[in-house]
């Protein structure tokens, strides 16, 4: 039986019988990390696996409403023939930048559910709403206020007919079915509405997704990369050393956790919900009064979440902390970050450093064909193995419902940042040695360098967000470390995260001598405590 959602665009004329069987534009993807891979909710995972989509398509647990299906190389096919002399003329729906001189250099990726010989899907009876509604597609506006339907002018026939009558009249039928009867089924698949793109025509604004997602009835905006620009100031003004105090290393929790904003009094308050819980990810950032934008915070998370843990504000400063006791906040509990004087990491000089420099010489020694260059997109499939390998010898070493829980949240994060890299504007490097990947890393300025120097006098703080290394390559972690650190010169320190409560974790980082270990508070409303 068909779903109102394919009735709709089936009668509107838009994709003519067999049309999309003979097109080379859907399911296929110019990187591993498309931004606009199919999106499945966890229902919609189980019954794609039960129609016979492989379970590896998808991350292990269940954080968050759902997950982007895992694209795969898409290599040795006739569509390969195809699509290599068609060149650079068809443009893919997956792309948001078109680089049109080296398209047929780059491997193909697809679907998991894709099948090349015949051009369908595996499951198509039991595929996504995602899928369903495409060519329409549900985005957010440019700062997150807004959800609106629009039809992807990436598809020839989205292209070729978007002012047809027939699709005038989808699109009415369309935008009252998902903001009316269909609403909590595009909130279960929340995940279906993305960040904006300027080859998506705009087509209907949808007042009640709006409310449900932005929550603009508390006037929340989503949080969403093409935001960052206009959020920069807030975090560049706080000033501090803190990883959580900038946009990237909260925006990659964002498959786990909805994250949405609000500019109070000078201030920019992020709000993290998952499962009836609410809490503020970081201190009210920016400059002016703290505590009352803290209140109109608390108000925001108490009505958010109402039967949820205790409202509170994660990684504060000592000075947020201070100030906002003020007001009745206490803290409830404190751990650390690791920071370190760049220039000692990138020398690894003296006597305290000794291990660390016989590691990284022996890493030379045995890796003569190595190579340090740039972590491309296409590298996801082989950094999310080689972070899988990781961490299942990880999580064997330290077994626990603890660290597995933070091993599977940080597999999420990871996949989000190196899925962003471009527009979160992410340093990531990866390690060869004899031919294939040793490592990668991933990290960020915590704020503008030229900025922090001509205020402050120094070039600022670099935040290492994530680390992996193969590790039966003795000696890669280390010297992967000390590379970055040579790399980013322009910073004056750098900082390594807190240890997550793990005690190897602790140890490593307290191993490299951190010259301050920075608090971040977790503080609880006095009635709360």
């Amino acid at each position: 039986m068909t779903d109102p959602v394919s009735a709709i665009i089936e009668s509107s004329g838009l994709l003519r019988p067999g049309e999309c069987l003979r097109c080379e534009v859907c399911c296929r993807f110019p990187t591993a990390g498309s931004p606009l891979a199919p999106y499945f909710s966890h229902a919609e995972m189980e019954r794609a696996i039960a129609a016979g989509m492989p379970g590896e398509a998808f991350p292990p647990g269940r954080y968050g409403p759902g997950f982007s299906a895992r694209l795969v190389p898409e290599v040795g096919t006739a569509n390969d023939e195809r699509r290599s002399t068609r060149g650079a003329r068809k443009r893919s729906r997956s792309s948001l930048i078109i680089h049109t001189s080296s398209f047929t250099e780059r491997p193909a990726f697809r679907c998991p559910a894709f099948r090349p010989a015949t051009n369908d899907c595996a499951a198509y009876a039991a595929r996504p709403l995602d899928c369903r509604l495409y060519p329409f597609m549900l985005l957010y506006d440019a700062d997150g206020k807004e959800v609106f339907l629009g039809l992807d002018t990436y598809c020839p026939a989205g292209a070729e007919r978007a002012g047809a009558p027939g699709v005038r009249d989808a699109t009415e039928k369309l935008s009252s079915l998902l903001d009316g009867a269909w609403l909590e089924k595009v909130v279960e698949s929340r995940g279906i509405v993305g960040a904006w793109k300027d080859h998506v025509r705009r087509l209907r604004p949808l007042p009640a997704l709006t409310r449900a997602l932005c929550r603009t009835d508390l006037g929340l905006a989503r949080l969403v990369p093409t935001a960052r620009e206009r959020l920069l100031p807030f975090f560049d003004a706080h000033r501090g050393a803190h990883s959580f105090h900038a946009f990237a290393p909260i925006y990659v929790w964002s498959d786990i956790f909805d994250l949405r904003y609000k500019i109070s009094g000078g201030r920019l308050l992020v709000f993290a919900e998952e499962d009836g819980d609410c809490f503020l990810i970081c201190p009210p950032l920016g400059t002016g009064d703290v505590l009352r934008p803290a209140q109109e915070a608390l108000a925001a998370m108490r009505q958010l979440a109402p039967r949820g843990v205790s409202a509170r504000i994660q990684d504060a400063d000592d000075d947020s902390a201070r100030r906002l006791a003020e007001s009745g906040w206490r803290i409830r509990e404190t751990h650390v970050e690791y920071l370190y004087p760049r220039a000692q990491l990138a020398d690894l000089r003296g006597n305290r450093y000794e291990k660390k420099r016989q590691l990284c010489n022996r890493f030379e020694h045995d890796a003569k064909d190595r190579r340090w260059r740039a972590l491309e997109p296409d590298d996801l499939p082989q950094a999310m193995a080689l972070y899988s390998n990781w961490l299942k010898e990880r999580t064997a070493a330290h077994p626990g419902a603890v660290y597995a829980a933070q091993a599977e949240a940080s597999w999420r994060a990871l996949y989000r940042a190196l899925r962003d890299m471009e527009p979160l504007q992410l340093v990531a490097r990866a390690l060869e040695a004899d031919g294939r990947m040793a490592g990668f890393t991933v990290g960020c300025p915590l704020h503008d360098a030229r900025l922090v120097r001509q205020s402050l006098g120094d070039g600022g703080t670099f935040h290492v967000m994530f680390e992996v290394s193969d590790l039966s390559v003795k000696g890669a972690a280390q010297f992967m470390f000390r590379e970055l650190c040579r790399e980013v010169q322009s910073f004056d320190r750098i900082n390594a995260g807190s240890a997550s409560e793990l005690d190897n974790l602790a140890r490593v980082k307290e191993s490299y001598r951190p010259s301050e270990r920075l608090n971040s508070h977790t503080l609880v409303w006095k009635s709360e405590v």
